[in-house]
């Protein structure tokens, strides 16, 4: 059969086509003539006739009337694309993420192992070492947690723990916690040492100073320094002499006698060896051990005086290297025990030496960690905790490890980032980052930085308190006040500017690096700053803010305007924490495109450029604000400023401000707020000191 040329072939199926019908819109023709060519010059010479011939032999396929659904041949034409589908929430319900490797003190309650610790409690299953973490979402009102205790409460003995917001029990029943309200224990203080003197029926509670709880009839005595003679205003550990209590700390020791009475063993008095005491506990000979940071102090004589006590320390004994114990115990076979920062060691009495020794490592710790605790446990066995590598139990014959697996860096979550690259970095204890699911974390080696900030090449900016480091993905490139001109104050806030120009906002004046990495400005008190601290700044298209502690300013290479100051009214506090830019505007606000958004000590407030008004639905104070600029959302954290209204609010151009009060995370302190690109929240809560964590909420 001879070939058909392709402008041949186009008129033969222009034809068909025709004979078709079609819809009442006028189809893509250009598009579906291209797509008929290519198909038609990829069959063979038989195929295009075959299938011209099958159309000329059955036309009954081909309706009589034109129809708006044309032949399966040809698509329907339509001006109209397919809705993209809705993709589903990224996570379906909050999800919280702490390290319960962080260890502030250890037990064991009926047959658990009980770890407490900045990111939450883990009870061990001591056959598998499997662990659960108790967070917020499993019952504790704070996940900040430092000790326990076992006592018997109302006839039946029960675990205690001491945390951020006072007391708790343990209920094994439910497997919940109970306030300690409940059973007459009255606190809401943070309770970071707890001690059970079950023979005269006390509860012993530290918070610096000491309170004691009469577990009979609920009375509370609270005992402190000045008015009650205690040795110093907080103590490091608990122990029983018979019926009296004693408290060590570095001042000395304080006996609390049952009728509360206090009793001082110290230099000022005389009767002591030494005021730095970490440690004591009575030996079986009935006599005085003490842990002290020269060494370890043994009673000798019959009284208290400092010729009473034998020194070992590391000029006559090889086991004290160079400082004292932190802790000292004795095992249920008469054994004492001194845990150093890394080692613990069975203590020879008459050589003062270590008759056996291990190490973090032979306990099966991280290497890198340290001992932040030791103790004897009720079934004999030692029980040691670390400060960030969970916990180990020795049975007298072998060591287990107690950690858990996939925790985050730390517990302390400032600022959040997410980078061109998609991770998602977080700054507070430590500089770390991680993937879009949380579920790997990395500490970049050689950078560290409190804020931070991705210039427009992909590389990054971050700052400490003295420090400006700029990695390229290859080198790093330091910036300090001797070695480059910044301006000599701490640094509190970063931005990059439309040109590329990086501005560090501290103390009393700001600094800026040039876009070339060469050029340095530093703008202080010498140069007529007079504003105040500049706590935050953000860049909004050409400008330039900063909000200080007096007001809102702008800034632009050596030269600064105040736009903002007491003088507006509606002001209020004029602290400025944190600021952001809502490029689009918002018509049910009625914000103009562009619009600095203030947090203040006093609430939210918005800055049009001539206009300042203050969010009456946002009161709290405020912490920090991220804007999700495709969609107009606003979400805020604030702490409390006098009311009840500490918690994360948000905002939705098409519902409104909601808010969550800080009951519904995990720590009464709420920090860092940001949207990632899957749309999925992360909130921080917690304190810079005892820790906290992270929710990641849809």
């Amino acid at each position: 059969m001879k070939k058909l040329s392709t402008p041949l072939l186009l008129l033969i199926l222009a034809a068909i086509l025709a004979a078709c019908g079609g819809s009442d819109e006028e189809p893509d023709t250009a598009d579906n003539e291209v797509e008929e060519v290519a198909a038609v010059e990829d069959e063979s010479v038989a195929e295009v006739e075959a299938e011209i011939e099958e159309e000329a032999v059955e036309p009954t396929l081909i309706p009589e009337e034109p129809t708006a659904i044309p032949p399966t041949a040809t698509p329907e034409p339509t001006n109209t694309p397919e809705p993209t589908p809705t993709p589903a929430p990224f996570l379906s319900e909050p999800v919280f993420y702490s390290n319960g490797n962080y260890t502030d003190d250890v037990t064991i309650f009926d047959g658990t192992l009980w770890t407490a610790g900045s990111g939450g409690l883990v009870a061990y299953d001591m056959a598998t070492g499997e662990g659960r973490k108790y967070t917020h979402f499993d019952g504790l009102p704070n996940v900040a947690t430092y000790s326990f205790t076992t006592c018997p409460v109302n006839g039946e003995n029960r675990l205690l723990l001491g945390f951020q917001e006072g007391v708790l029990l343990y209920n094994s029943a439910a497997d919940s916690w109970e306030p300690g309200s409940d059973y007459g224990i009255t606190t809401d203080d943070r309770m970071f040492e707890i001690y059970c003197d079950a023979s005269n029926s006390r509860l012993f509670l530290e918070d610096d100073d000491i309170s004691i709880i009469d577990l009979a009839t609920s009375a509370r005595t609270d005992l402190n320094r000045d008015d009650h003679g205690l040795a110093s205003f907080s103590f490091d550990d608990f122990f029983q002499v018979g019926d009296d209590v004693w408290a060590s700390s570095y001042q000395g020791l304080s006996i609390i006698a049952p009728d509360n009475s206090v009793t001082v063993l110290g230099e000022d008095q005389g009767t002591w060896p030494s005021d730095d005491i970490t440690d004591a506990h009575i030996g079986p000979d009935n006599k005085l051990w003490i842990a002290a940071s020269e060494g370890i102090y043994h009673q000798t004589g019959d009284g208290l005086t400092a010729d009473s006590f034998k020194l070992f320390d590391r000029n006559n004994s090889e086991a004290i290297n160079y400082w004292g114990p932190e802790y000292i115990e004795f095992s249920a076979d008469g054994q004492l025990w001194a845990a150093f920062n890394s080692e613990l060691c069975q203590f020879s009495i008459i050589a003062g030496t270590c008759a056996q020794a291990f190490s973090i490592a032979d306990m099966g710790l991280s290497p890198d960690a340290s001992i932040d605790g030791f103790k004897v446990a009720e079934d004999g066995s030692l029980l040691v905790h670390t400060n960030f590598n969970g916990a180990a139990r020795y049975d007298g014959e072998s060591w287990t490890a107690f950690t858990l697996n996939d925790q985050t860096p730390h517990n302390y979550f400032k600022d959040f980032y997410q980078t061109t690259d998609g991770k998602i970095w977080t700054t507070g204890w430590s500089l770390a980052y991680t993937d879009i699911n949380a579920e790997e974390w990395t500490k970049p080696e050689g950078l560290y930085g409190d804020r931070m900030a991705e210039a427009a090449d992909g590389s990054l900016w971050f700052s400490t308190s003295s420090k400006v480091t700029h990695f390229d993905g290859q080198k790093i490139v330091e910036y300090t006040a001797d070695d480059n001109g910044l301006l000599d104050e701490s640094i509190n806030a970063m931005t990059i500017d439309a040109a590329g120009n990086v501005y560090l906002g501290g103390y009393r004046g700001y600094s800026m690096i040039g876009a070339d990495g060469e050029t340095v400005i530093a703008v202080g008190e010498d140069q007529g700053w007079e504003i105040g601290n500049i706590r935050a700044l953000v860049t909004a298209g050409d400008t330039v803010y900063a909000g200080t502690t007096e007001g809102l300013v702008t800034l632009s290479g050596d030269s600064w305007e105040t736009v903002i100051d007491e003088s507006f009214i509606v002001y209020g506090n004029n602290s400025t924490g944190s600021l952001n830019v809502l490029n689009g505007g918002d018509e049910a606000l009625g914000l103009a495109p562009n619009t600095i958004i203030l947090g203040t000590e006093d609430g939210l407030m918005y800055w049009d450029g001539t206009t300042l008004s203050s969010e009456e639905a946002v009161t709290g104070a405020i912490n920090d604000i991220f804007v999700d600029q495709e969609t107009g959302e606003i979400y805020v954290t604030a702490n409390r400023n006098g009311g009840d209204n500490a918690g994360f609010y948000s905002y939705s151009p098409n519902s409104g401000w909601s808010f969550m009060n800080r009951d519904e995370f995990p720590s009464d302190s709420m920090l860092g707020v940001f949207k990632d690109a899957e749309g999925t929240v992360w909130v921080s809560s917690g304190d810079s000191t005892w820790g906290g964590g992270i929710v990641r909420m849809p």
